[in-house]
């Protein structure tokens, strides 16, 4: 089964698509939901739970490039489409420090080499 992206025409930066677990922190509610893609620049995420274009969230998730340490960053809700019974989710990254930049761009470029 393919999974739903969104028009790759407005994306600004590589993405590799990746099934883990991601963690999403609202003002009011946690949530757990599924990545489905990753650049240095933002996150596409399969949720069962709508959150609002422009909703400020905080995200958590774990690579193996970094021995599955738990990445912290913040990220606004750039995109939503309802899909099926889930919506995807886009979310750009805010302010994200260098050093998990460069954890980010290790691990999509592992990834596009390994495609």
């Amino acid at each position: 089964m393919t999974q739903p992206t969104f028009d790759i025409e407005k994306r600004n930066a590589e993405r590799v698509s990746t099934e883990r677990p991601i963690t999403l922190q609202l003002a009011q509610a946690t949530i757990t939901a599924k990545m489905i893609d990753l650049s240095t620049i933002g996150v596409g995420i399969l949720s069962d739970t709508l959150i609002e274009k422009g909703n400020e969230i905080q995200l958590i998730f774990s690579l193996p490039n970094i021995n599955n340490k738990d990445i912290i960053l913040c990220g606004i809700v750039a995109r939503t489409a309802h899909v099926q019974h889930q919506y995807l989710i886009g979310v750009q990254f805010k302010d994200a420090s260098n050093y998990l930049t460069s954890v980010l761009d290790d691990f999509v470029r592992k990834h596009l080499h390994d495609q």
